[in-house]
């Protein structure tokens, strides 16, 4: 029997030239299946041909390790009011890109580290039913784990590009958040959670194949949105059968922000208001319940991570539309 298919497996994708007696041979790459296993001979745990059958064979390991400390001090300035200092560092570990695919792309990229400064103020007032956290902060991150298009010239000597990890600039993040809870009364509860972020590169010039090193600190850091503002409000309604009904409300509003390293167009998330709410009935003791909630009531459309490929087109993620939902629930 002679057609095309495409073959859609562990870690492989190609187009198929010839099935016969249902083992796949493909002349043109260097899938498996060229040495005419069938999927039953594939064993995901192990690889089914030795080293020498490869054309790069990288065969190296690397280990990352880094103390990292926090130091606070707390000072009551009444019994209801605190406020405190902090300085604290942070590390992410340094690793190996794993869809690297030569030699000198199969390199570790180094950690990435943080030092953060906060201070900040907690106050429980009015009795108890007002509740204020707000804080500032200056965070500096070195040594960013950024991904990065190479060309590399495959083992059978073809030209082509991969995506891997380095490390890359300085970033310096600024910003403040509050969050405060009001409970006028026993049943009735506010919430209101805002923040403000600046972001901002203080160096970063990654190395283009083709130009050299370039400076592209003035692009936008990923995932940092300027402004983000949060509203919720709880009401929780005794019934006769002393039952309860709470019925909750909250909205959060999103600032735009990035998701691509490279500002790519149609990566962006747009500036997006999400409103969820919810009517969850209780039983005298908590035991049993059923909730009625919808979320994204407004159906945002919205972005939640986009990824260009070589400016030919975009992997994007939505985030959900409009729902609405039944959930019946027991604790034991």
């Amino acid at each position: 029997m002679h057609g095309l298919s495409i073959s859609m497996g562990h870690g492989i994708w190609g187009p198929v030239g010839i099935v016969n007696n249902v083992n796949c041979q493909d002349l043109r790459s260097d899938a498996i299946s060229r040495a005419g296993l069938t999927g039953a001979d594939y064993d995901q745990r192990t690889l089914p041909l030795g080293s020498e059958q490869f054309g790069v064979v990288v065969d190296t390991s690397d280990r990352w390790s880094r103390l990292t400390w926090r130091t606070a001090v707390d000072i009551e300035l009444t019994p209801e009011v605190m406020a405190y200092a902090s300085v604290s560092t942070g590390f992410q570990s340094g690793g190996f890109t794993e869809i690297c695919s030569s030699v000198a792309t199969c390199v570790p990229y180094q950690p990435e580290t943080n030092r953060n400064h906060e201070i900040g103020l907690k106050a429980d007032l009015s009795d108890d039913r007002l509740r204020i956290n707000t804080a500032e902060f200056l965070t500096r991150y070195q040594d960013l784990q950024r991904n990065q298009v190479v060309p590399f010239v495959h083992a059978v000597g073809n030209e082509t590009q991969e995506t891997i990890t380095i490390n890359t600039g300085r970033s310096r993040a600024t910003g403040a958040e509050l969050e405060a809870i009001w409970t006028p009364t026993a049943n009735m509860r506010f919430d209101l959670s805002t923040s403000y972020l600046r972001h901002e590169y203080r160096s970063f010039t990654p190395d283009d194949p083709e130009q050299g090193p370039q400076d592209l600190s003035n692009l936008g850091i990923p995932f940092s949105p300027k402004w983000q503002l949060g509203l919720g409000a709880t009401i929780d309604q005794p019934l006769e059968l002393l039952e309860t009904l709470v019925w909750n409300v909250g909205g959060h509003y999103q600032s735009e922000a990035e998701t691509s390293v490279f500002n790519s167009t149609f990566t962006q998330m747009e500036s997006r208001t999400l409103v969820n709410a919810s009517i969850t009935w209780l039983e005298p003791n908590d035991r049993y319940w059923m909730s009625l909630y919808g979320r994204n009531l407004l159906d945002e459309t919205h972005r939640l991570a986009g990824n260009s490929v070589a400016g030919l087109w975009n992997f994007t993620q939505f985030g959900s539309p409009r729902q609405w939902g039944l959930q019946i629930g027991a604790s034991f």
